[in-house]
């Protein structure tokens, strides 16, 4: 793996709406998928801090859709959404944030891709930064921006009614969790009740995009999980994931919760789908495992892949605190799947800063922060994912203290994971490496 093809797309680039301002982080999220229906993926790129059209609202936020060709991405046919008169529903307002989260699924399984879009901070029924989540459909024309639906807690969807503080689709994910070919999409406010944080699983409609009316909401006191009573804090849905773990048709839901158990400690939990959307029987919990040392923010990131050659999902779960409440090294985990969820992290393996396979000949500082973004992809083609580890303010020789990042791409070896390793910096790969850079803060990756 290598950068030499990479393709830099900012807001200079021909074609790309408006201009690049300080602080606007274009780029910021990140999500792909078919949304025109010909073979190519396309990629939407989430910039929450835009100042968007002509409404000089800051932080109003926006949206990009760039759309692919055999060439690669094509900056020169793109569609820009944001909330306004002929735009995307609602009105640009100063820090709604719109395009915080977003995720690309097809939900009404018609053959397009829709993009399910947050705006976190969004006034809903006088109630500040509520938060609300659009869908945009889309169609052999691309993005169909006018026709989207609008979402917020309360009525219709169950569960828990406005609040001041839930800033709804802060994290958003989709998943087929009960088999009928439609992808279903999971909301979450993780800072909801006093912090405690809850997730909406919201089925897709062949006729409505979605059937809010038959959602499912989910928190650590619902019965089919085997967790302990909700605590302030908790952060209960700070990351999601869809997959099927077990390979019964139906993905499965995973939840971080990294604050449960004290500030800093954490769960994941995998929740299994069904014909309800969730099942109350076969979920499965994660905790921290016994390092002989307290890591901290256990599932601040995760990932899910297939990295050591059995053919069934793995889930990688980092901690990119610890250890001790005053250091982040980091730490990943790898949870091997067998086939049944109940099964998924008998066998495991641990990967720290501290490790002989990931020592660089730099001596580790306090927060070099190992671990702080995750991704899966075959980026050697063997067949089989490589784990992608971010390690975003590690040193280098130049920069031991506060470095400009590295990125760490573990695979298999004859089926044995890890069993070799490579290192990319921006330096190494003909960029110009920079302190406070955070290479390899962010990741994602697309299937072919």
């Amino acid at each position: 793996m290598t950068l030499d093809n990479a393709t830099a797309i900012n807001q200079d680039s021909p074609g790309v709406p408006d201009e690049p301002e300080a602080g606007e982080q274009f780029g910021q999220v990140l999500a792909t998928g078919n949304l025109n229906g010909d073979r190519y993926d396309d990629l939407i790129v989430g910039n929450p801090l835009e100042t968007a059209g002509l409404s000089e609202q800051p932080e109003s936020g926006a949206i990009t859709a760039i759309y692919g060709s055999k060439r690669g991405f094509r900056t020169r046919k793109t569609e820009e959404a944001f909330q306004g008169l002929g735009r995307a529903q609602g009105a640009p307002e100063a820090f709604d944030r719109f395009g915080n989260a977003v995720t690309v699924a097809d939900f009404n399984a018609d053959g397009f891709d829709d993009v399910a879009v947050s705006a976190t901070e969004e006034e809903v029924d006088t109630v500040e930064a509520a938060g609300e989540v659009q869908i945009l459909p889309g169609s052999a024309h691309g993005l169909l921006i006018r026709r989207g639906t609008v979402l917020h807690a309360g009525k219709p969807l169950s569960g828990p009614d406005l609040t001041d503080t839930e800033l709804f689709g802060s994290v958003l994910s989709a998943g087929d969790f009960n088999g009928d070919g439609r992808d279903d999409l999971a909301i979450s406010s993780p800072i909801d009740f006093r912090d405690r944080g809850g997730v909406w699983v919201v089925p897709g409609s062949r006729h409505r995009i979605l059937s809010p009316r038959r959602a499912r909401f989910v928190d650590q006191s619902s019965p089919w999980l085997e967790a302990a009573p909700p605590a302030d804090q908790d952060d209960f849905g700070a990351l999601l994931d869809s997959s099927d773990f077990d390979r019964d048709g139906n993905d499965d839901l995973v939840v971080s919760a990294p604050d449960t158990d004290g500030p800093g400690r954490g769960r994941v939990f995998v929740i299994r789908g069904g014909r309800g959307l969730l099942s109350r029987k076969g979920s499965q919990q994660l905790d921290e495992p016994d390092l002989g040392a307290t890591y901290f923010g256990w599932g601040s990131s995760m990932t899910v892949g297939e990295f050591d050659g059995n053919r069934h999902l793995d889930l990688a779960v980092g901690a990119s605190f610890g250890p001790g409440m005053n250091h982040c090294f980091g730490a990943v985990m790898a949870f091997f799947g067998a086939g049944k969820l109940k099964e998924l992290g008998l066998r495991r393996n641990l990967l720290t800063e501290l490790d002989p396979r990931v020592a660089l000949g730099t001596q580790p500082q306090d927060c070099d922060r190992f671990g702080s973004a995750l991704s899966a992809a075959d980026v050697n083609g063997r067949g089989s994912d490589e784990l992608l580890i971010g390690e975003s303010q590690a040193g280098d020789e130049d920069h031991p203290a506060t470095g400009p990042g590295y990125l760490y791409v573990f695979a298999a070896v004859d089926d044995n994971f890890p069993g070799e390793h490579k290192v990319l910096t921006q330096g190494a790969e003909g960029g110009g490496a920079v302190v406070g850079d955070q290479f390899g803060a962010a990741l994602a990756s697309s299937s072919p």
